[in-house]
């Protein structure tokens, strides 16, 4: 399975401690790819700990991803029981020269078992450890076998990279429809202004949405112009003139590089646009009696 980090209704370690613990879970053992534009070493560690088996970091393309599941699938780790955790071994490897040894059982306190059955038997008073060592079904369905890595067909990943391209259409036109209704939220203050503290609301969401989307679809620029959004205006009480300016400079920024495609670094014309949105910032900081 693969699943987000961030999603609307569940957020994706609730869903991937849910299928390791749950009682109700249809498989403790699925495999699961967590997928994250957030790589920072906290959100990595809380998602190997909740029990992932691999975490991709966005943006993805089909066959850097279609690689990765292979390898998972080819190369599976040991699920481990024990009193405080259940998931694959969160040790890769046996290497020496570990600083953080936490490991306080011997090997005599682990059972390996081949079979999940043992799961739904386990006494928690009983066997300290114990290491599920399972057959590699997967592996035969993709044509795997040892020393051999399995494939996917070009069929697969054409169809596969058609729907990523429909998805990441599909949000490049959400992103515009938001720019939008932030167009709309300052001009409904224009018209009126007691109501600020209702449009600050409005920009400040929107901005804040895309700043954690945009990366995941290779549009880091337009995450940044999000997030540099959102840093103006959540700690506004009021929005004058310089502020709307500000405020237009960001978003003529966010059509720009989703009507010119502007992925990745953007190159030339990336830094092009940085210079145009330093500029509009300094022409802001340079008016603060009437950005008060």
């Amino acid at each position: 399975m693969l699943t987000d980090v961030l999603m609307p209704r569940m957020g994706g370690l609730d869903l991937l401690r849910w299928i390791r613990n749950s009682e109700n879970s249809p498989n403790p053992f699925l495999p699961v790819m967590m997928v994250s534009a957030d790589t920072d070493r906290v959100s990595v560690t809380a998602a190997r700990d909740a029990g992932a088996n691999e975490f991709v970091a966005k943006p993805v393309t089909v066959a850097g991803l279609a690689q990765r599941m292979l390898m998972l699938i080819d190369r599976p780790r040991d699920f481990v029981y024990c009193r405080n955790y259940f998931g694959p071994d969160r040790r890769r490897s046996d290497a020496d020269g570990v600083d953080d040894e936490r490991r306080t059982n011997s090997d005599d306190d682990v059972r390996v078992v081949h079979s999940d059955d043992a799961l739904k038997s386990v006494d928690p008073g009983g066997v300290q450890v114990l290491h599920f060592r399972l057959p590699n079904e997967l592996r035969n369905r993709v044509g795997g076998r040892p020393g051999r890595i399995g494939e996917l067909s070009a069929e697969r990943l054409k169809k596969a990279g058609d729907v990523l391209t429909a998805e990441t259409d599909e949000f490049l036109a959400f992103v515009l429809r938001q720019v939008a209704t932030v167009t709309s939220a300052c001009k409904k203050y224009e018209a009126e202004p007691d109501k600020a503290a209702e449009q600050i609301k409005t920009i400040s969401g929107i901005a804040r949405d895309l700043a954690t989307q945009g990366t995941g679809f290779n549009y880091p620029l337009l995450s940044l112009a999000s997030r540099s959004l959102y840093e103006h205006i959540r700690s506004q009480t009021e929005i004058g003139p310089a502020h709307m300016l500000l405020v237009k400079a960001h978003t003529d920024f966010i059509v720009k590089v989703v009507e010119e495609r502007v992925t990745g670094n953007g190159g030339a014309s990336g830094r092009e646009l940085l210079v145009t949105l330093k500029r509009a910032r300094q022409l802001y900081e340079q008016r603060p009696a009437e950005a008060a």
